[in-house]
């Protein structure tokens, strides 16, 4: 008689429990190194991004480093008087600084105790004022130029801090101890410059331009440049699609008439001497057409120097102490 096979004896045994725990533990681990790996990619991926080689931030310390960018800057239209005589334009000054630390003052020669009061008395000469006061702004800025260290150059601004104008600078240069080797330094810088000087200085200044501005005044570009030494003091402009250039003010052509400007310019000057006031003005108008032809606004300083200064003949109200009255043919 054939024997029965057992109940069990196709059951497969069961794991033991300690086996499925560690099964888990280390599908559990696989996921924690997988998402951990995942974490640190993101994370490098954000910091290559932000901190990176080619990141906005690396990116913009290279062109600051080589790369600049500087204002062009526009000229203002040119004034004209009605005859086509050129009454104002732009052009280039120099403002001059002072490096009183170079040692060539201080050598055997002594050059900064000898020349400092031959320097004094002939920026007096020029610019007015005392000798001595420019001896004590020298004196103010002497030491604080002799305190710095290092090789760099301490500019310190001239004694008389504006623009000048060619024939000015020629001139300060050609003084005792303005010299380069001596700490003179210079730069560009736009000035406006008026033909005849103080004549109509004033009507040019404000009347005109101030009353005109958007029309002779300009707007100033944009030019990238490549600093071509480690000093960042010689550069090249560069191609680049960000630069765009300037654009210059447009020309204005008044109805002033310059040599009849000289004329009442002058006769209004002497009545002013003649008189002893304060103050005078003078304006020509063409009776036909009311355009006018002079104008002239003149003020008695202390010392007894007479200079264009304001604009009388609209702003102020008064009664004249004399009037002078002025047509031309009609």
């Amino acid at each position: 008689m054939a024997q029965q096979p057992t109940r069990n004896s196709n059951k497969v045994s069961d794991p033991h429990p300690g086996a499925i725990k560690r099964s888990i533990q280390n599908k559990v681990k696989t996921l924690y190194l997988v998402f951990t790996l995942l974490a640190v990619l993101i994370i490098l991926q954000i910091l290559l991004i932000q901190i990176g080689p080619n990141s906005e931030g690396f990116k913009n310390l290279a062109n600051n480093r080589f790369y600049t960018t500087s204002t062009i800057q526009s000229n203002r239209g040119n004034i004209y008087d009605r005859n086509g005589t050129l009454l104002a334009t732009d052009t280039w000054g120099y403002r001059i600084r002072l490096d009183l630390h170079v040692p060539a003052l201080y050598d055997d020669n002594r050059v900064y105790d000898r020349q400092l009061p031959a320097l004094c008395d002939s920026l007096a000469a020029m610019f007015g004022g005392k000798a001595e006061d420019y001896k004590a702004h020298f004196d103010t800025i002497q030491p604080k130029a002799m305190a710095k260290t290092g090789k760099s150059r301490f500019s310190q601004p001239f004694p008389v801090d504006r623009v000048f104008n060619q024939f000015e600078f020629d001139r300060i240069c050609s003084f005792p101890m303005m010299q380069r080797r001596y700490g003179l330094t210079y730069s560009y810088e736009p000035m406006r410059h008026k033909t005849h000087g103080a004549l109509a200085s004033y009507t040019i200044s404000r009347c005109i331009e101030e009353s005109y501005k958007d029309t002779i005044y300009g707007s100033n570009g944009q030019s990238r440049f490549v600093w071509l030494n480690a000093s960042h003091s010689r550069k090249k402009p560069v191609i680049d699609k960000k630069n765009y250039p300037a654009k210059n003010g447009s020309d204005i052509i008044t109805t002033i008439d310059i040599d009849l400007q000289d004329v009442v310019d002058g006769a209004l000057r002497r009545q002013i001497e003649k008189e002893g006031a304060t103050f005078g003005t003078a304006v020509v108008v063409e009776c036909a057409t009311g355009e006018i032809r002079a104008m002239s606004n003149l003020k008695r300083y202390e010392g007894g120097s007479i200079n264009d200064d304001n604009n009388y003949a609209m702003r102020w109200q008064g009664t004249p102490d004399f009037l002078l009255i002025s047509f031309s043919s009609p």
